[in-house]
């Protein structure tokens, strides 16, 4: 077997395999949660009622029927840009008004991109205008959902096709290293994104305002002088405009770190909650989880760009999807198409270096606010009512969820509190 029809057979074994995989744990997460309030285990029964427990239910049943026709639409779509004709016409027609090579091979980049992102747009409009507002989630109107679709293709054009740019001159001009110089420039745009991110791109989405004064803002810089916490300010989301989901979260780098409160969240929580969700934020900082983060995915920068030098050039890619010949451009779209079914298999181990931040993260804000009643009540309050599933499938977690259970995650929180209470009185 020649090394083309080799790799041709190990793909299309591990997609098939991914996608049945992906089917079977979606049908065994949702057995595993269909269960009626009774069947809920005691901690959680606490803080659920039946007929919030049968909105939850109702809403995984919606997306998980949502989640089978999502995952199968994308997965021929894959199928039909690996083996159709569709990449080499498009190739062709932008090579007849831009025949330099670099122009072309940066506007397959960015048309492919668009195009790929375009066709899923129906299955956005049916999940917000249909699911979401099914369930009074949704406040976006349709006009703002396509005037988001234009800021998106803005920041695109102005942030995208340079760096595509500077890629492509690389590949041409930097020799045998140009892999180390454009893993380098990648990780370096990640860094600037963390900078320029809440500065300057999610403002053309939200409006952000800094949190008025009172009690819950007193509470909240008392808690950040405690802790230390360098941080430009705190800010309020107009999350509501578009949505009623709820969420909190810290973004920057250096001078520009920010706390972001969504407005939701600060209507659905009191100000005890609120302390202890930016306690387990600022947790985040103090054990040095962006850092070990950005570390992490640095790595798996340098190791994606080192497989795509050693494979972007390697005839047999080209050879097993029809290609007569090696090309940049076509080779970073096979890379990417190709690369998710290869490191698919690795999500569980990323999934769990990420839950045992949000454990650490937890068990900080129970020893900063001394209130682990409050950590417990705020955690349960934002998966409720963002109406997450309250006992999925351990196999499906792994594979699907960068944050534990609700169950988990109350039990951290009690374990945290047992600890702290037992450190105090050995004190």
């Amino acid at each position: 077997m020649n090394p083309a029809t080799l790799l041709l057979s190990i793909f299309l074994a591990l997609f098939l395999a991914h996608y049945a995989w992906e089917r079977w744990l979606a049908v065994l997460n949702w057995r595993h949660s269909n269960r009626d309030h009774s069947g809920l285990p005691p901690m959680l029964r606490e803080h659920v009622t039946p007929e919030a427990h049968e909105r939850n239910l109702d809403y995984q049943r919606q997306h998980t029927l949502f989640d089978h026709v999502e995952n199968t639409i994308a997965a021929i779509l894959i199928l039909v840009y690996l083996f159709s004709p569709f990449i080499p016409w498009l190739q062709s027609a932008i090579n007849q008004f831009f025949p330099r090579k670099i122009h072309c091979d940066v506007l397959l980049i960015a048309s492919f991109t668009i195009i790929t992102g375009f066709l899923q747009v129906p299955l956005e409009l049916y999940e917000i205008f249909i699911i979401e507002a099914r369930f009074n989630f949704n406040r976006m109107t349709v006009g703002e959902f396509w005037l988001d679709k234009i800021k998106e293709l803005v920041v695109f054009s102005v942030l995208g096709i340079p760096f595509l740019y500077i890629l492509f001159g690389l590949i041409s001009s930097a020799g045998e290293w140009w892999w180390l110089w454009a893993a380098l420039l990648t990780i370096g745009f990640e860094c600037s994104m963390m900078i320029l991110y809440p500065v300057v791109i999610a403002p053309l989405f939200n409006e952000f305002t800094p949190l008025p004064d009172g009690e819950l803002k007193t509470s909240l810089d008392n808690l950040i002088r405690e802790c230390h916490f360098p941080a430009q300010g705190i800010y309020v989301m107009d999350g509501s405009s578009r949505s009623t989901h709820s969420n909190a979260y810290f973004a920057g780098f250096g001078g520009a770190r920010r706390i972001v409160l969504y407005d939701t969240l600060i209507e659905q929580l009191d100000t005890t909650e609120l302390t202890a969700i930016l306690a387990h934020e600022i947790g985040h900082w103090r054990c040095s989880h962006i850092l070990k983060m950005l570390g992490i995915s640095s790595l798996l920068t340098l190791a994606g760009f080192f497989l795509l030098w050693m494979t972007i050039h390697w005839p047999p890619l080209y050879q097993a999807f029809g290609y007569s010949k090696p090309d940049p451009a076509i080779g970073i779209l096979l890379f990417g198409m190709l690369g998710g079914t290869f490191t698919f298999w690795l999500t569980p181990f990323l999934n769990r270096i990420s839950r045992r931040n949000e454990y650490e993260a937890d068990a900080f804000a129970v020893k900063m606010t001394h209130n682990p009643s409050a950590m417990e009540s705020a955690l349960f309050k934002l998966y409720q009512n963002n109406l997450s599933n309250l006992t999925p499938h351990p196999w499906y977690s792994s594979y699907h969820y960068s944050h534990p259970t609700p169950l988990e995650r109350m039990q951290s929180v009690r374990a945290a509190s047992s600890l702290v209470v037992s450190r105090n009185e050995m004190r």
